[in-house]
């Protein structure tokens, strides 16, 4: 017995007219007897009194439509699930990111993707870098957003965000009163800086800016988030390099002094795998091209 079956069937049986039922379905009449008939046949019952005008359900008929409706009714709901998770309208995506992805990027991106596809799941995860692409491998995250770029071939990869860097300094500082300033004119400042443990790639790409300005950052205290270094620069204990989308978070004690042209740049990438794009992810990927 097939889904099409309890179709023909249950527009007979709340027509209880062939031709009518017929109509509905847009079929010819003699098809849709001869598929009740078929029915009838397999089941090893007769579903319908034809002597009658109109014609009347058996006892078994009776039995049948009683089922057949709530069992039409889940198939409907789960073809219409399916249908709507092949096409990315409903299901799950999750995310993770680095923390600097949340000032100015991300936000907006979310906000887009959930108006249009507010049936789908979307789980944040915060994570380093490194988190991030062992979640990809692990099949734990469905995109990533990090810090710089990505070399692994089994991800595809793309720069969505590429800014400055500023520099974070203690508003009471004389520093603060600059409007700009050259990299190397700091060399001599008390660095806040970020650990190379668990992930270097951040704080590897600071340090070797500062190389390349001649000199070694004079390390004070390493932080692990950009939030905790904003925190250390308003206490006084140094100054630290950071994106520029940072100057989102106002901290009282912070001031944000541009560094002079050529400022270095730091960039955020998407990964996800390779030929591994879900419909979901798909969509996603699409709001956020319409944001970069």
């Amino acid at each position: 017995m097939e889904i099409r079956h309890l179709r023909y069937f249950l527009a007979v049986a709340e027509e209880l007219n062939f031709s009518r039922a017929a109509a509905r379905l847009n079929m010819a009449q003699p098809p849709l007897s001869q598929q009740i008939m078929q029915l009838e046949s397999h089941l090893g019952v007769q579903l319908f009194e034809r002597e009658t005008r109109p014609i009347r359900l058996t006892v078994a008929g009776l039995t049948l439509l009683e089922q057949a409706r709530p069992l039409i009714k889940r198939f409907d709901q789960l073809e219409l699930k399916l249908q709507l998770m092949g096409s990315g309208d409903t299901g799950s995506l999750a995310i993770g990111f680095v923390s600097s992805a949340m000032y100015e990027l991300l936000p907006d991106v979310l906000k887009n993707f959930r108006a249009r596809y507010p049936r789908v799941h979307v789980d944040l995860t915060e994570l380093t870098g490194l988190e991030q692409e062992e979640a990809l491998h692990e099949h734990s995250i469905d995109v990533a957003f990090i810090r710089g770029t990505s070399s692994d071939p089994d991800f595809v990869g793309e720069v969505v965000v590429e800014e400055p860097l500023v520099v974070a300094v203690p508003s009471q500082w004389e520093l603060a009163k600059k409007d700009s300033v050259a990299l190397k004119s700091l060399s001599k400042e008390p660095f806040i800086v970020f650990p190379t443990k668990p992930d270097p790639s951040f704080a590897n790409f600071i340090k070797s800016l500062c190389r390349q300005a001649g000199f070694e950052p004079r390390v004070m205290q390493e932080a692990n988030e950009l939030q905790t270094a904003v925190s250390l620069v308003a206490s006084g204990i140094g100054i630290s390099l950071m994106p520029a989308s940072v100057q989102m978070l106002q901290r009282r004690g912070v001031s944000y002094v541009t560094l002079k042209e050529p400022a270095p740049r730091t960039v955020i990438s998407v990964l996800h795998r390779k030929n591994d794009p879900g419909p979901s992810l798909r969509n996603f990927l699409s709001v956020l091209a319409e944001r970069v």
